[in-house]
């Protein structure tokens, strides 16, 4: 039961850091006109 509370807690945590990294829009005046620009097939 324990390992089952760590593993939740854990994941939890990771959950929380990558959505506050990653998935939050940028702290921009206008971040809805930012554009990446590249070739196709790179990503």
């Amino acid at each position: 039961m324990t390992c089952l509370a760590l593993g939740i807690g854990v994941n939890a945590t990771v959950f929380s850091m990558v959505d506050e990294l990653f998935w939050q829009t940028l702290p921009l005046p206008q971040a809805n006109r930012v554009v990446v620009i590249g070739r196709p097939g790179q990503g």
